[in-house]
């Protein structure tokens, strides 16, 4: 049974109770931009639920838990929400286990065979379904199969594929094979034929002009191009280069990226070559930037738009990707490129199930450095005049980096060309470069762990490798020094840049590709918090004037004893004993005192509701190990920073444990746990104490008088 309870206030519950054996789940749902939303999973007697709750439906689907053993029949259920009001609207129950699972169910407003849906988007563990919101896609399947690489195609060369491919493109019409399985790879080897010196008239693929743009726009498409040129005077002064610095702003760009060039681009080559038609779908794996181009054009030429991202992409991504119609597909951060569960993977298991749709694809389009070869290289060489000697750009997909070169080795034989590579992505040469223990970072849009089709690391003269830290700490400075409000990516390219242009002097010039805007970064490099939480930004950093407690330390604080639990102090009686007590949280350790993690009332009370413990089980399986540590030497200012985004801190100290044979340890025993009212009760109470004092200090000295 499905039912649905009114509203209070922000939030409310949903229940959910599914047939036979089936557990229960009961989750708080927020209120969300486009309506309300949830992720509601119950996994109980092999049934997995997943859903999303929005103003314009609730749609869940229903899998056995097979692992890969996907014969077996997959019963699904359909809920459907009539479209939300103040009040009204009654879920309504469409199907229900056992019976014959139906045969269709619909994603957004796009109807999926059942077989097809549960194989290619639910996988074994489900996704978050719904109309124009999001859908968590999770895949587990062993392999991904893809199209086998013709001989011809193991030479560099351009993503030209074998079968039906357009000649002057590289968009497939109908890619061959099984289109359940099909994908192409985003790494597949290059053939183009592009050769420095080569003749333009051999050049096999349709090329534009630079234009001057009208006074008046015929739509908002026509602002992608023609940014502006500007002189960094500050940071160069600062770095002591003797160089001309300037930036290529390509946040000033329609939909805020430089990716806006080859989104639209690869929508106009494919309606020139006939193969985007007006009402097909646009689906496309990116980072976000891409993305918003894509659906900033399909918004205004008609087309229907999925985007499939990564999770660590920036939720202002997702919310511009909303506002402009499109719908989005998250996919775990660390997924391999080649698995099914990555943002490439998903994308193509879409494009084989949906009707009349289309990968644009990127990672292996020519049109992505013929959008650059063709007009921002040419944009460049008229501002500079023709005269640079040297360009930094960062690397994602490599269209920028590639086309942009290829132009200027032709027009300006002497530039040398700077390609910037984060820390834990492998597009830089030589190989030794790459080598690190890292494997992931925060700046969005550049970097990845496969060398996509589109980037001619030929014509790439040195690459650079940058970090996390440097490009946030140059990105916050090209905003507050230069007034250039730009992200993260375009702090990575300076922090090289003023390296790389060192070497540079007085009469040459730098030309630094800035490629995306501040805007999809508000909560994150933007935020003092966010910095501080990553480690990029250190309390004495921030020069905000800070209350009388800030720089106490923890130790300061009247903690009460600690209350701890065993492991193996079972479920029922822990809930017990924080009830009992008047805590909502206590630390779990071994005999000896260390800490092996938290449980709280919360998290225990909804893992019974959902059915994954029974109050006979021991306390050690709902163990919670995502909480933050504190030491008594800390100031309360980092504690109040933690606090504002967690309910409580554990607080810890360190002692030194001799071993019989002479060696020493490190052991985190547990001195107590800290919540917000404690550090009120600790602020108010010394507030009082000295309006008190200070009150009948003043009595006294008038009465001496």
């Amino acid at each position: 049974r499905c039912s649905r309870t009114r509203p209070a206030r922000r939030f409310f519950p949903v229940s959910v109770q599914i047939g036979w054996e089936a557990g229960f789940s009961r989750k708080a749902v927020r209120r969300g931009p486009r309506g309300f939303e949830t992720d509601v999973i119950a996994k109980s007697s092999g049934l997995g639920i997943g859903g999303d709750l929005l103003g314009a439906g609730l749609h869940l689907a229903l899998r056995w838990e097979t692992g890969n053993q996907l014969g077996r029949p997959l019963p699904l259920l359909m809920v459907a929400v009539p479209r939300w009001g103040r009040s009204g609207g009654e879920i309504q129950r469409v199907h229900e286990p056992p019976c014959a699972p139906p045969a269709q169910f619909r994603l957004g407003h796009r109807t999926f065979s059942q077989q097809t849906a549960c194989r290619n988007v639910l996988g074994s563990r489900g996704a978050r379904l719904g109309a124009g919101g999001v859908v968590r896609a999770a895949l587990r399947d062993p392999t991904m199969p893809s199209e086998t690489p013709q001989a011809e195609e193991r030479a560099a060369g351009c993503p030209h594929l074998s079968g039906a491919h357009l000649g002057k493109g590289s968009l497939e019409k109908e890619p061959p094979g099984d289109k359940e399985v099909l994908w192409i790879r985003p790494d597949a080897p290059s053939r183009c034929s592009w050769q420095l010196g080569r003749p333009a008239t051999n050049s096999p693929h349709h090329h534009t002009a630079l234009e001057k743009s009208p006074k008046i726009l015929p739509d908002i498409l026509k602002k992608i191009g023609d940014t502006p040129m500007v002189r960094i005077n500050k940071i160069g002064r600062n770095f002591g280069l003797k160089c001309e610095l300037l930036a290529k702003c390509e946040f000033f760009n329609a939909g805020g990226s430089v990716k806006d060039r080859i989104s639209l681009r690869m929508i106009e080559d494919a309606e020139r070559e006939g193969t985007l038609k007006p009402g097909d779908t646009i689906i496309e794996p990116t980072s976000g930037n891409t993305g918003i181009g894509l659906a900033l054009a399909a918004a205004v030429k008609g087309y229907h738009c999925i985007i499939v991202m990564p999770e660590k992409m920036s939720t202002e991504k997702v919310d511009v990707l909303r506002a402009l119609g499109a719908e989005i597909v998250r996919t775990p951060t660390n997924a391999r490129f080649d698995s099914p569960e990555s943002h490439v993977g998903v994308a193509w298991r879409l494009r084989n199930e949906i009707p009349n749709s289309h990968i644009l694809d990127q990672y292996r389009n020519a049109s992505n450095p013929l959008a650059h070869y063709d007009i921002t290289a040419e944009e460049i060489l008229q501002q500079c005049d023709g005269r640079l000697d040297m360009l930094v750009a960062s690397a994602g997909t490599g269209g920028t980096i590639t086309g942009i070169a290829r132009k200027l080795k032709e027009k300006c034989p002497g530039c040398k060309i700077i390609g910037v590579d984060p820390e834990g992505s492998i597009l830089a040469e030589p190989e030794e470069l790459n080598q690190t223990e890292q494997t992931a970072y925060e700046v969005e849009g550049i970097g990845y762990d496969f060398i996509p089709t589109v980037l001619d690391r030929t014509v790439v003269d040195t690459w650079f490798k940058s970090n996390d830290e440097d490009a946030f700490a140059f990105a916050r400075m090209l905003i507050a020094q230069e007034g250039l409000l730009c992200g993260g990516s375009a702090g990575s390219a300076m922090s090289v840049a003023v390296k790389a242009a060192q070497e540079l002097r007085e009469e040459q010039r730098c030309v630094v590709i800035l490629p995306d805007s501040v805007r999809n970064y508000m909560s994150k490099f933007l935020s003092d918090k966010w910095m501080q939480q990553k480690g990029f930004m250190k309390e004495e950093d921030l020069l905000v004037k800070k209350p009388w407690w800030w720089h106490l330390r923890v130790q300061e604080l009247s903690l009460s004893a600690p209350l701890t639990v065993l492991p193996t102090v079972t479920c029922e009686h822990t809930i017990d004993i924080l009830r009992e007590k008047g805590f909502d949280q206590a630390p779990v350790v071994d005999e000896s005192g260390v800490i092996l993690g938290m449980v709280t009332l919360g998290n225990m009370l909804s893992s019974l509701l959902a059915g994954k413990v029974q109050p006979s089980d021991q306390v050690r399986k709902v163990i919670y190990k995502q909480f933050k540590q504190i030491h008594l030497t800390d100031p309360l200012g980092k504690l109040s920073h933690i606090l504002e985004m967690d309910h409580f801190a554990l607080v810890v100290h360190e002692q030194i444990q001799y071993h019989s044979h002479g060696e020493s340890s490190k052991r985190q025993m547990v001195f107590g746990v800290v919540t917000a009212i404690d550090l009120l009760n600790f602020v108010a109470a010394r507030e009082r104490n000295q309006k008190t004092n200070s009150g009948s200090g003043g009595a006294g000295a008038a009465a001496q008088l």
